[in-house]
């Protein structure tokens, strides 16, 4: 009975330490695809809405 209740708790340690690791890869490579596009951003090339006025 015991060696199930201590299987469970290691079950349990896994996926929360698993679902850690995943969602901070996740936000990680959302972070970096957004420096890498924000590094292609040129303010003086962009057309603004107001450039004309």
């Amino acid at each position: 009975m015991e060696k199930k209740i201590d299987e469970n708790i290691k079950i349990k340690k896994f996926k929360s330490i698993a679902t850690f690791v995943g969602k901070s890869v996740f936000y990680l490579a959302i972070m970096i695809v957004l420096i890498y596009m924000y590094h292609f951003i040129d303010v003086q090339t962009t057309s603004f809405v107001y450039n004309q006025f």
